[in-house]
């Protein structure tokens, strides 16, 4: 065996020729991290710059300062130009080797001061199959932690001044990311999302509203979600909105205070789905009017609650939703008329349970009560189907000591009559409907009332008017306690209008069946007469 004898002299240089080798790849190798993040950038089509850049391989961090990224991307809608400026950017705990085998794992990366402002512009669209570009390399990021502070967005449109949507301070953290380049997002590219966006604009999707909210914040880890002073308000006036479509549509003007969901899957939310065990809306106070001037375009279909729900081709399943001391009002502005039409349900608190579309879950019910008019106690339930269109859904209803005066804002223009006087003293009504029809009975009982006809020239007005009939138009009581009228309930749906403007038919159709003479009524709607101990349904 031969031993090889290697002189002091030779070791010392061996040593020496080593350390230059380490400090200089310690020296070049930050230039050369530098470069190739330069590199890749000018393969992403983008244009970065920045103030300083620090590479560190023993503490394994690059830092980069005073950073601008611009760029524009290519999307089947159009281009998106974007533009990125951040105070700073540290990245920490980078295992350099595992860069060699493409994969990019970090412990951290921090996100100073943010600044993103994007801009689309739909001029100029390209087709779907070349929007996405050339794929390149495939790249897998791992990254322990991402958070962003005192961030800044605003989102513009080139061909829409209004589509402006800003937030003006976020923050967020997003906690074991692990994502393959190339593939879509699901539940596993991050363990947890935290956020707070505060002072939130933003216009809705026909541009006729401003969205805005003073914070929006959310934890995956212990599924919360929280709006905090949401507000909703037209961008337009009366007449400026109605120029803005060809069909009718409402204003809407809303208040939340505060809104709270619980039991949020935010992982379900990147399947498309939204699950949830409560949503909870506290003194929400809603406005929508009605421009009854806009010709009604009778080609738009309005699906019913539970149809819309089973359409609606993502899976939805919240167990409760409470509004609590809601102030509602809905108005209609009709052509020649300077007053509006209102109706208002105020102090209004509801409970909606086991809302979606799981063929698994319990009917969706529904049970409101309010004041109505401010005046009038008035109680509502409803059960609807789940995941079957075609089935029939129930509701009641129930008001007391309500002056009948009080409606003829709302009621004369879809009645084509006002109230007088009159004083209800109990209306309940039960119905079964379908997506064609709705059937049921009205017990309506009131006392001094009186009706004055509004279209004198109308067939049914002159059958009511003529010598033979006016006498026995109508009572001017009906009197749970005296031989009394019990109404039907009969009217056929319309399916270009909402589900609002269904249950009010039906219940009109159970208030003319009462106070009108059997005479002028179709068959449909032709009352009974019973005295009170006939009347089972009441004891």
């Amino acid at each position: 065996m031969t031993r090889i004898k290697l002189s002091k002299t030779f070791l010392l240089i061996a040593f020496l020729v080593a350390c230059t080798l380490g400090v200089g790849v310690f020296y070049v190798l930050p230039s050369w991290v530098e470069h190739k993040i330069q590199q890749a950038a000018g393969n992403s089509q983008v244009a970065l710059s920045y103030d300083k850049m620090e590479v560190s391989i023993i503490r394994r961090q690059v830092s980069c300062f005073g950073m601008e990224v611009q760029g524009d991307l290519q999307t089947a809608s159009g281009t998106l130009a974007f533009q990125h400026q951040a105070k700073a950017l540290h990245v920490r705990q980078i295992r350099w080797l595992k860069l060699l085998r493409s994969t990019f794992h970090v412990s951290e990366v921090h996100w100073e001061a943010p600044q993103i402002n994007l801009e689309r512009d739909t001029s100029g669209k390209v087709r779907a199959d070349t929007a996405s570009g050339q794929s390149g390399k495939q790249f897998r990021f791992e990254i322990g932690r991402l958070y962003a502070q005192n961030g800044q967005f605003i989102y513009t449109n080139a061909q829409d001044t209004t589509a402006r949507a800003t937030i003006d301070t976020f923050s967020l953290a997003i906690g074991g990311i692990a994502y393959q380049s190339g593939e879509g997002f699901s539940s596993k590219v991050a363990d947890y999302l935290s956020f707070n966006f505060r002072s939130c604009t933003m216009p809705d999707r026909a541009s006729l509203h401003q969205i805005s909210l003073e914070q929006l914040s959310g934890d995956s880890r212990d599924s919360t979600l929280s709006i905090k002073a949401l507000s909703v308000q037209s961008l337009h006036d009366a007449n400026d909105f109605a120029r803005q479509m060809d069909h009718r549509k409402g204003r809407y003007a809303l208040q939340l205070p505060a809104l709270q969901v619980e039991g949020l899957g935010y992982k379900a939310l990147l399947r498309d789905s939204l699950h949830a065990r409560s949503l909870a809306l506290e003194s929400p106070q809603l406005r929508v009017v009605m421009d009854k001037r806009v010709p009604h375009d009778s080609s738009r279909q309005k699906s019913l609650p539970h149809t819309w729900l089973s359409d609606l081709g993502r899976n939805v399943r919240v167990d409760e939703i409470r509004l609590r001391q809601a102030d509602i009002q809905y108005a209609e502005l009709y052509a020649g008329h300077d007053e509006l039409g209102t109706v208002d349900f105020k102090n209004l608190n509801a409970s909606i349970h086991t809302v979606g579309n799981d063929a698994d879950l319990s009917p969706i019910t529904l049970e409101v009560e309010c004041s109505f008019y401010g005046e009038a106690p008035l109680y509502l339930s409803a059960q609807f189907p789940i995941n079957d269109p075609g089935a029939p859904f129930r509701y009641n209803a129930r008001l007391e000591q309500f002056p009948l005066p009080r409606a003829n804002a709302i009621l004369a223009e879809a009645a084509g009559f006002r109230f007088k006087s009159g004083m209800v003293d109990e209306l309940t009504l039960n119905a079964v409907a379908n997506a064609q029809q709705v059937e049921g009975e009205m017990r309506f009982f009131y006392k001094d009332l009186d009706i004055q006809y509004l279209d004198s020239d109308s067939k049914l007005v002159k059958k009511i008017l003529n010598g033979v009939v006016e006498g026995l138009a109508f009572p001017q009581q009906n009197l749970a306690d005296e031989k009394h009228r019990l109404g039907k309930i009969h009217a056929d749906r319309d399916d270009s209008r909402s589900v609002f403007h269904y249950l009010w038919q039906s219940a009109l159709s159970g208030i003319k069946s009462t106070i009108l003479p059997n005479l002028v009524l179709p068959e449909a709607l032709k009352h009974t007469k019973v005295e009170p101990e006939e009347d089972g349904l009441r004891h």
